[in-house]
């Protein structure tokens, strides 16, 4: 963790692995402060087709503001983070489940 520490991006990622792989579990952390919701739901759908369902999500409402501050994010105090969070994922499972969702 930290600045210093390699990462890769775990959607390409997640990916390349859904495409190879028959039996293994996917699961991507999303930091919804990161990822607008739409866009979201659209690559985790994606990413569970190419991998016949195996794409779980892992939804943590961040906790490091200097990472948010170095992307240029705006970093909400714990509840505010929780109550946005909450909503995030009403509009994630809204994208999955209707044909329209606004």
């Amino acid at each position: 963790k930290g600045i210093h520490a390699p990462s890769m991006d775990a959607w390409s990622t997640a990916a390349a692995l859904a495409a190879v792989t028959h039996k293994l579990e996917l699961m991507v952390a999303v930091r919804p402060t990161f990822h607008q919701p739409a866009i979201l739901a659209k690559q985790a759908a994606n990413i569970d087709q190419i991998s016949n369902g195996r794409l779980a999500l892992n939804v943590v409402s961040s906790w490091w503001s200097d990472e948010a501050r170095r992307y240029g994010v705006q970093f909400d105090q714990h509840d505010d983070r929780y109550a946005r969070t909450s909503e995030w994922l009403d509009v994630v499972q809204g994208v999955w489940r209707e044909s329209t969702f606004r």
